[in-house]
């Protein structure tokens, strides 16, 4: 679930409220969606990073990350039980299995030795050496068959972590045994689940794809447009009402629009502008034109236009053509009385 903020907030009633209630609804959406809906991931990403891992490629990213930890980890960081497993998986010929054993044997016995003492019992004639060298013999022969009884994954099992690493390096591709257990041990993973194991947490992560952070290697797997588009079809309503309604004040567009609907909406308008600005149409003929009228509909007093016309030089100025087509109206304007 997406838990979001409150960009705007209302504070009571004012102009803007009795403005945005002349705004249908569909207008409201769709003219939210135009220009107020979420365009750039990084905009997301600063509000609720989380939302990414609903639209994260896990495959391809564990699968980039198996071949690259396969090309960079070193056999020594694997262990005995890795090794025996990865083994025991493997079809291993009896060329292989020779050699492995030999390996042990080498390892646990002295050959040497055992040929030595061969040849020294065929050279001695005194029988009581001749029974002390076969008794060596029979040890050295016995311990050798012991070994060769041995399964191979009892073998395996006798055997230490680095004689298991040499057997890794000595017959296998160690390349391909990294790959192997990496697959293994990351089965199932997805890619929020590979970072929470590499640092404890989702938290600690900042996403920004314009600043070159680290983290952002993990965007490459995000599809940007999925999470723009969840992100937007998720905002109410209320959240899109709220935000028109506070962008009438800096928003010509929506001026002109209520202007349109409502002749009316002028007084409003006047009520929500602080001074003329490129954010308004405080300055253009149309907005002035249509406030005189509605002030002097509102007000029966003979000096309506006069006061209108003042209203509009103090907070907005006069637009040039207003005041050519009321130069007979401006005496409150150039009156010292009004100008102190």
């Amino acid at each position: 679930m997406i838990i979001k903020f409150k960009i705007f907030e209302s504070y009571g009633s004012g102009p803007e409220s009795e403005l945005v209630e002349q705004l249908s609804e569909d207008f409201i959406e769709k003219y939210y969606d135009k220009h107020f809906a979420y365009t750039d991931i990084d905009d997301i990403l600063h509000i609720y990073p989380y939302l990414i891992w609903n639209h994260v490629d896990d495959e391809r990213a564990m699968s980039d990350i198996i071949d690259d930890e396969s090309q960079s980890r070193e056999i020594e960081e694997f262990y005995k039980d890795d090794i025996i497993s990865y083994i025991n998986g493997k079809y291993v010929d009896d060329e292989d299995r020779e050699k492995i054993y030999l390996h042990y044997i080498e390892d646990e016995v002295d050959i040497y030795e055992l040929k030595s003492l061969k040849e020294e019992l065929i050279e001695t004639k005194n029988k009581k050496e001749k029974k002390k060298i076969s008794k060596d013999i029979e040890e050295i022969t016995n311990r050798i068959d012991e070994i060769r009884d041995l399964g191979l994954d009892e073998l395996l099992v006798e055997m230490s972590e680095d004689m298991l690493r040499e057997i890794i390096s000595d017959y296998f591709d160690v390349v391909e045994f990294v790959e192997s257990i990496l697959k293994n041990r990351y089965s199932g993973y997805s890619l929020s689940d590979y970072i929470e194991e590499l640092f404890g947490s989702l938290d600690q992560l900042t996403f920004n794809s314009r600043d070159g952070r680290d983290d952002n290697w993990i965007l490459k797997y995000v599809d940007e447009d999925a999470v723009i588009k969840e992100w937007n079809d998720s905002e109410e309503y209320d959240h899109k009402y709220e935000t028109i309604k506070d962008q009438i004040e800096n928003t010509p567009e929506l001026q002109r629009k209520l202007l349109k609907k409502k002749k009316s909406n002028a007084l409003l308008l006047f009520d929500l502008f602080d001074g003329a600005n490129k954010w308004n149409i405080g300055d253009e003929y149309d907005f002035q034109k249509k406030y005189i009228k509605a002030y002097k509909k509102l007000n029966t007093d003979p000096d309506a236009i006069p006061v209108a016309l003042k209203n509009l030089y103090d907070n907005l100025g006069l637009n040039s053509t207003i005041e050519d087509e009321y130069a007979d109206y401006l005496y409150l304007v150039n009156s010292e009385q009004y100008n102190l």
